[in-house]
């Protein structure tokens, strides 16, 4: 595939003791951990990205927010018991806390379920048009890149108009992880982080 991948996650790793350390860490793949993603029912490609981590200096936060509890459906739609397990999974977790008296950092932190028979949606509202998202692991973005000096991230092209849209990910492997949505608004480039708890 051409990824760079190394042995540790790069959500804590245990290796790296400064930004030194940290820049010279070969950036992960995120096909490691990502099984499919897709916006709106168009799927993201493997891209190796040189603007992936490059930022304007203009404020994230009220341009793209988490808008509802994400929820997970089967997969494997013609077997009923997996539809009714994800319905109880639904059931029985709180997958996201939008209290507004939870810190606004907390309220970037989500729980999906890990397993590539289970889908996760992740709605997401956008004030205004962005375009060319990129999403990957956040830290890939502080790494130098690979020896192209590329990062790997599942990229889609095209925009997305004001509104609210489904990001819908399939994930292989249950950890913390913390993923960087990276995009351009009028001009400027944007990340937006989250923390991504996948559970089985």
């Amino acid at each position: 595939m051409g990824c760079c991948s190394t042995s540790n996650e790069v959500s804590g790793i245990s290796s790296i003791n400064s930004y030194y350390d940290l820049q010279n860490t070969c950036p992960k793949c995120p096909l490691d951990f990502l099984a499919n993603a897709a916006i709106n029912g168009t799927t993201g490609t493997l891209a190796f990205s040189n603007t992936f981590g490059s930022e304007s200096s203009i404020d994230v936060g009220t341009l793209l927010v988490i808008s509802s509890k994400p929820t997970v459906t089967a997969l494997g739609s013609d077997n009923q018991q997996n539809v009714a397990d994800a319905a109880q999974w639904n059931f029985s977790h709180l997958t996201w806390n939008s209290a507004s008296t939870l810190a606004i950092p907390v309220r970037k932190t989500i729980f999906l379920r890990a397993g590539v028979q289970w889908q996760n949606r992740i709605t997401l509202a956008n004030s205004a048009t962005i375009q060319e998202p990129q999403l990957s692991f956040l830290m890939n973005a502080a790494t130098r890149g690979d020896a192209q000096g590329t990062k790997p991230v599942i990229a889609w092209s095209g925009s997305f108009t004001a509104g609210t849209f489904a990001l819908d990910v399939v994930l292989k492997k249950q950890g913390q992880f913390r993923m960087g949505f990276w995009f351009i608004s009028g001009g400027a480039y944007y990340m937006f982080d989250m923390e991504w708890i996948a559970v089985g």
